[in-house]
């Protein structure tokens, strides 16, 4: 039997600059028992991200993402990679 842990918490600021919501966040992943193509028992990651929306139409997020609690079946824990995102709606 496989189990996992996921918890995000995030907050939502609007009005800290005209037309801008920014919203930082903080997810983490723990994969608690078993084996499969994307999850190993012992494996754990978090993230650090950003991310601020312009009057709905273009977005930035920053992030920082990081892999520990490795077994001796890791591939990923030298895997830590941060990533800028920008979009545009239209």
């Amino acid at each position: 039997m496989e189990c996992t842990n996921r918890l995000r918490g995030a907050l939502t600021y609007k009005n800290l600059l005209p037309e801008i919501v920014i919203t930082p966040s903080l997810p983490f992943r723990h994969d608690v028992n078993g084996y499969g193509q994307n999850f190993q028992e012992g494996q754990m990651s978090v993230m650090a991200a950003v991310s601020a929306v312009y009057e709905q139409k273009y977005s930035v997020e920053l992030a920082y993402v990081n892999f520990f609690g490795s077994n001796d079946l890791s591939t990923i824990e030298d895997r830590d990679f941060i990533s800028l995102v920008f979009k545009a709606s239209f």
